[in-house]
């Protein structure tokens, strides 16, 4: 289990470390039934965030139809190995207020878009660092409320 503030910033570094790799592979192995795949998840994302009901399962859905695309089995397994802290941290992130929780939710989203952009634009450069923004800004809203 998580054990404290340290452990939540290390498993945010090393979910950017891994996730990082597995979305520039994934730009690399990207095809239209796989782009539409995730466009849809993300679409379903937005509607639960104007529903304001939850978005952890899509969320995850969306970071696991990526790892999948990396064509790793370890960047898949691994991801799954984390999903006990996936739900941890979203749901301490959820505990914080609903009000920034919300706000956050959108700005997530916004970055799961210039992930997929990245995907679909087939730039391995850019998905690495689309995702790399993303769990930047994930630390930003942990641990600034931002």
């Amino acid at each position: 289990p998580l054990q404290g503030i340290e452990d939540i910033a290390s498993y945010i570094s090393f979910r950017k470390l891994i996730e990082a790799e597995a979305a520039a592979r994934a730009a690399t192995n990207v095809n239209a039934q796989t782009l539409s795949e995730l466009r849809a998840i993300l679409e379903e994302l937005d509607r639960a965030i104007d529903a304001n009901t939850a978005t952890l399962d899509l969320d995850n859905q969306f970071h696991f139809r990526i790892a999948d695309l990396s064509d790793n089995r370890f960047l898949i397994e691994t991801l799954k190995m984390l999903r006990p802290y996936m739900y941890f941290v979203g749901t301490f992130l959820r505990s914080l207020g609903s009000t920034g929780y919300l706000k956050g939710k959108r700005s997530m989203t916004c970055e799961h878009y210039k992930i997929l952009n990245a995907i679909e634009a087939k730039d391995a450069d850019a998905a690495r660092k689309a995702v790399i923004e993303h769990f930047d800004a994930s630390e930003q809203r942990v641990f600034k409320g931002e």
